[in-house]
Parts: C-alpha cells; structure tokens; sequence
C-alpha cells in the first residue's frame, strides 16, 4: 500500500506534467499566425476537382472550366464574383466537351 508521501509525490508530478501540457498549448497558440486565429470557418467557394489540366485550344481548365486568368485571380475575388464565375463553368465545360468530341 502508497504511503501518503508516495501519493502526494505522485499527484505532484501528474500536476506538473498538467501544467507542462497547458503550457505548450498555450505557446502553440501564441505562436499561430493571427489570420489562422481569425478565419471564418467557412470555406470560399471554389469549383476545383483537384484535375488542373489546361486546354489549349480554349485556354480553360479541363477540370473546372476556368481560365488561367480566372484561376490566379480567384483568391482575391469576392464570394459574389467567384459565384458569378462559377455560373459560367458549366456552359464552358460542355463546350469543350463538345469542341473536343467534334476534333476526334
């Protein structure tokens, strides 16, 4: 059986090794960039399937239907001209599908 000095030796140690892990989630806090702190949970919209190949005969991604400019520009659009953007894709896709059926 614990005497009360081996107990109490040993709640101490659990207490430092509790305080030890509070305080490396708190530097780990400290340390993240404040954008990460203050980003909304939401995701911005985006029409990526992650199948980044560019046409060349339309200059449009085989993938999502945008074109380069669109691509490098869409960080920096509003939710509204992503959603404006987005609208467009399905028609460019079908054309491409059907400039690409009539090629071959």
């Amino acid at each position: 059986m614990p005497t009360s000095s081996c107990v109490a030796s040993t709640r101490r140690q659990d207490d430092e090794r509790s305080n030890r892990t509070v305080k490396q989630i708190y530097a780990a806090i400290l340390l993240l960039p404040w954008s990460l702190l203050t980003m909304s949970s939401s995701k911005p919209s985006s029409p990526c399937t992650k199948v980044c190949v560019l046409a060349g005969a339309t200059g449009s991604c085989r993938g999502c239907g945008r074109t380069r400019q669109e691509i490098s520009m869409w960080g920096g659009m509003s939710e509204v001209e992503r959603r404006r953007t987005m609208a467009k894709l399905e028609d460019r896709l079908l054309t491409s599908i059907r400039q690409s059926e009539i090629n071959s």
